[in-house]
C-alpha cells in the first residue's frame, strides 16, 4: 500500500466526523420523519446539539404529508423552531397524531408508560438522524409532563438523552372536562427521581392557573437527584402582554415577545453541558 493510501486511510479512521449545519424534522406518532421546509438561515453554526420538542396543549400539529405543521404554530417551541436552528440546534418536532389523534391527542396520557416508550422512541430516531451531537428534550406547558415522565422513568437507563428543558411546567392539574389531569408535581415516577441535567424555566407573569409563577420554583426544589452544577432555573421577565386567556401560548406563560431571551438561556445550558 503506498504512503499516501494509507495516510489518506488513517485520517480519514482518526480524524473526528464533524457535526453539519442545522437541520430541522417533524415526526409522527409512528415515527415517520420528514423535512419540513424550515432551513437554517446562512451562516448559522455548525450543530452543537438536537433538541426533540414537545408543545403543550394536546400534543396535535396536524401534520401535512409533507411534514409542515398546521396546528399549534402558535406554541413557544413551534414558532420558535427557527431561532433553535439559528442557535446551532438540530430541531425535531413531536406529533400525537395519528396514533394519538384529535381532538384528545396525548391530553391525560403523558404520565403513561406507553407515552414514555414514545418518545423513547423518538429520541432513538433523532439520534440516528443526527449521531455526531447530544440530544436534548425541550418541552412548554403540558409537553413538560411528558418530560419528566420520560426522565424519571428511564433515570437508570443508558437512554441517549443528555437533558431536559421545561418551560411553563404544569404545576396544578386542570379538572375540567378535556383538560390535562396531571402535573409535574404528583407524578410518579416523577421529578425526584430524575438525575440528568435540567433546566427550569418560567415567565414571572404567568397567571396560568396550571403554571403559576407563584408556585414555579417547587419545580426546581424538587430535583433532589440533580446535582447542583447540573440544574438551573431562570425566570423571564420580558415579553409584551396581550389581550388574550392567561394559558394562551401568545401571552406571558408562552413567552410573547421573549423568545430570543428563551431560546438564548437554553443554549447557555447546553454549551456547559456538552
Amino acid at each position: 500500500m503506498c504512503r499516501a493510501l494509507l495516510f489518506a486511510l488513517l485520517l480519514f479512521t482518526t480524524t473526528p466526523a464533524v457535526a453539519g449545519p442545522p437541520q430541522a424534522i417533524t415526526i409522527d406518532s409512528r415515527l415517520v420523519a420528514r423535512v419540513r421546509p424550515l432551513s437554517a438561515p446562512a451562516g448559522a453554526p455548525a450543530a452543537i446539539a438536537s433538541v426533540l420538542l414537545l408543545p403543550g396543549s394536546n400534543g396535535a400539529l396536524g401534520l401535512t404529508r409533507e411534514g409542515d405543521i398546521q396546528e399549534q404554530q402558535q406554541s413557544f417551541v413551534v414558532r420558535s423552531a427557527y431561532r433553535f436552528l439559528s442557535s446551532g440546534f438540530n430541531v425535531a418536532i413531536l406529533d400525537s397524531d395519528p396514533v394519538f389523534p384529535e381532538p384528545t391527542g396525548f391530553t391525560n396520557q403523558r404520565h403513561t408508560q406507553e407515552n414514555a416508550d414514545l418518545l423513547v422512541k423518538a429520541i432513538d430516531l433523532v439520534r440516528s438522524e443526527w449521531p455526531m451531537v447530544p440530544i436534548w428534550a425541550v418541552a412548554t406547558a403540558n409537553g413538560t409532563i411528558s418530560v419528566v415522565n420520560l426522565a424519571a422513568r428511564f433515570a437508570k437507563s443508558t437512554l441517549p438523552l443528555k437533558g431536559i428543558v421545561l418551560l411553563s411546567s404544569m404545576t396544578m392539574p386542570n379538572t375540567s372536562p378535556g383538560g390535562e389531569h396531571h402535573d409535574v408535581l404528583t407524578l410518579n415516577p416523577g421529578l425526584r427521581l430524575i438525575a440528568i441535567p435540567t433546566l427550569v424555566i418560567w415567565h414571572a407573569g404567568d397567571t396560568c392557573p396550571s403554571s403559576p409563577s407563584s408556585i414555579a420554583s417547587t419545580v426546581f426544589a424538587a430535583l433532589s437527584s440533580v446535582p447542583g452544577a447540573d440544574k438551573a432555573e431562570v425566570v423571564i421577565d420580558k415579553g409584551g402582554w396581550v389581550a388574550l386567556p392567561p394559558c394562551s401560548s401568545i401571552s406571558y406563560h408562552g413567552y410573547n415577545g421573549a423568545e430570543d431571551e428563551v431560546v438564548a438561556a437554553i443554549a447557555k445550558f447546553v454549551a456547559t453541558h456538552p
